[in-house]
């Protein structure tokens, strides 16, 4: 309940209130409702945690409606009112993970601003509980540190950047094993760092798994090539 976690500026309770009635009308509010009522908890609170969570929700309110510029400017704004060393951090870190999260998802999953997306995944890792409770969900944030490693290594070249990877695709694999996607990464990054033969054996690995998988070509041409 907000009134539980309530620990901004608002010394009143009228803040906790107004959400609370808020949320109980909000099927019926169309969007500019909904985002001129954030407008009005912003101009109210003064406490920096607090205001990250307010701008979350407020950024949210554009993701059902696909107005992804929208939410990703709102999303950016989030996450630079959040205070982590702040006392209350805990009262709000499930919206700063949410935060990191969507953005992820909705702008750096598939841009090739390789490095945002490293950072994003990095800064999620120690709040991995909150994100994650579930250790079969976290397959996702392991995948994405593994990846952008991966990415920048075959971007900047070291087999260092090949080797931090695997731990973070065999972690994404032991979370969810019948996930092929973990195996063809793990392929790639024992290869980039010089492990010819355990990259062969997890491609022998992914040849067993018997599921489908849109990049199953991709491998065994990598494969046909790389094993000869």
């Amino acid at each position: 309940m907000i009134f539980e976690r309530y620990s901004g500026s608002d010394s009143t309770g009228d803040v906790p209130r107004s959400y609370a009635r808020f949320l109980h009308r909000i099927e019926g509010l169309g969007l500019e409702e909904r985002v001129s009522f954030f407008d009005g908890l912003l101009a109210a609170e003064k406490d920096r945690n607090w205001r990250g969570y307010w701008t979350y929700s407020r950024a949210v309110q554009y993701l059902e409606l696909n107005q992804t510029d929208d939410l990703i400017r709102g999303l950016r704004d989030a996450l630079s009112e959040f205070d982590l060393l702040a006392a209350n951090f805990r009262d709000v870190e499930n919206e700063y993970v949410r935060t990191l999260w969507l953005l992820i998802r909705e702008e750096y999953l598939e841009s090739e601003d390789t490095e945002t997306l490293f950072e994003y995944a990095l800064r999620l890792m120690p709040h991995i509980e909150a994100a994650c409770p579930d250790r079969e969900d976290r397959w996702d944030l392991y995948s994405y540190v593994g990846d952008a490693l991966l990415m920048i290594a075959k971007k900047n070249g070291g087999a260092i950047l090949y080797r931090a990877s695997i731990d973070y695709h065999a972690a994404a694999h032991h979370a969810a094993p019948d996930e092929p996607g973990a195996l063809e990464s793990l392929v790639a990054a024992y290869y980039g760092a010089g492990d010819v033969a355990r990259a062969r054996a997890v491609y022998e690995m992914f040849k067993e798994l018997d599921v489908p998988y849109e990049h199953s070509e991709r491998l065994h041409r990598f494969a046909a090539e790389a094993f000869k």
